[in-house]
């Protein structure tokens, strides 16, 4: 079977269900604008072709679609990070599992709008020098993440968090070095032998991150 990546598959998906493609970073805040509208308005959600883990296409049938609100009350399981004004709707803290179509209805129960939300992971490059202290984010708290860090001298993924709680025995190079607070990662007094990459994923296997650190050495020189 033939493998098609993430982003053919999304631009796939939004042209099966004929909906405009917005492209979002995880943890970030997604709008569908109102303009002439007339509400109260329903909202559907019909979830995307890429699951988690997963780079394959198993078919192109348009997935039954979820009622995120119903011109009164918002689904519960988008409590606190999805609201309808008259202007516009708004998701926020997005997630790879909010990847799909949204729909949204008149009063009538004509549709009005089909956006296509397509979310991709943070692609971070980090460039501090020798002995300086470095601050990672992480865009969830680290309770719901996992960490491997794999420097750039190994081939090797090392487990830094795993659901939530710190790999043992952590990596002799970051010991004593690291710590994880909240939704951000920091190291004191970073080497040249630190760099590497960081990847972070939440804790259904979606990336959330890559976080690219090259230390630059004390007595390196930009021209």
């Amino acid at each position: 079977m033939k493998v098609i990546s993430a982003a053919v598959l999304s631009a796939l998906f939004c042209t099966v269900v004929s909906a405009s493609l917005k492209v979002v970073k995880y943890g970030e805040t997604y709008y569908i604008h109102l303009n002439q509208v007339e509400g109260p308005i329903t909202l559907e959600f019909r979830p995307g072709l890429v699951q988690a883990n997963h780079s394959e296409i198993h078919g192109t049938t348009e997935p039954p679609p979820m009622v995120l609100y119903n011109q009164t009350a918002v689904l519960p399981d988008y409590v606190g990070r999805l609201s309808v004004s008259e202007k516009r709707v708004t998701l926020h803290s997005v997630r790879m599992t909010d990847e799909g179509s949204f729909t949204v209805l008149d009063r009538e129960g004509k549709v009005k709008r089909r956006n296509c939300l397509n979310v991709r992971e943070h692609q971070n490059f980090l460039h501090p020098s020798h002995g300086e202290n470095l601050k990672v984010k992480l865009y969830r708290p680290h309770a719901n993440v996992n960490i491997v860090y794999r420097p750039k001298s190994g081939n090797q993924d090392r487990v830094i968090l795993d659901q939530g709680f710190c790999g043992t025995p952590l990596d002799p190079l970051l010991e004593g070095r690291l710590t994880v607070e909240g939704s951000e990662l920091s190291i004191k007094k970073v080497q040249v032998a630190d760099s590497g990459v960081f990847k972070v994923t939440d804790l259904d296997g979606f990336p959330v991150a890559h976080v690219y650190i090259e230390v630059e050495g004390r007595n390196q020189i930009h021209i």
